[in-house]
């Protein structure tokens, strides 16, 4: 019984642990994903990119996408089964970066051209 007391009191400390890590981890998301855009890292700076400061971070870019190249992502989300857009972006000095625009639901539908 005392086996089975500790394993539960260890589950428990657990479980709060993990409330306390992911009620974080949603207050970081919202403020990030509701954040104004700012400017992408150049390229000195990619390496210091990480996902602790930088995963959901909206950034500000201006190139031309290449449409003939884009593809499409198999996702399954809370809409269901459907693809994400992402297109390549051909920045003034040349760098090309992935951008995600967009969810598309279904199995047959287009890349998204927004």
């Amino acid at each position: 019984m005392l086996l089975l007391m500790l394993g539960f009191v260890a589950l428990g400390v657990w479980q709060l642990e993990r409330r306390v890590w992911k009620l974080a981890l949603i207050e970081r998301v919202e403020a990030r994903v509701h954040a104004l855009p700012s400017e992408a890292p150049d390229r000195e700076r990619w390496s210091k990119v990480n996902a602790s400061d930088d995963e959901y971070r909206h950034v500000r870019l201006a190139g031309t996408f290449l449409d003939d190249r884009a593809t499409r992502v198999q996702a399954l989300t809370a809409y269901g089964s459907g693809f994400w857009s992402v297109v390549p972006l051909r920045l003034p000095d040349g760098d090309i970066v992935l951008v995600n625009r967009g969810y598309i639901a279904g199995v047959d539908a287009p890349v998204a051209r927004p």
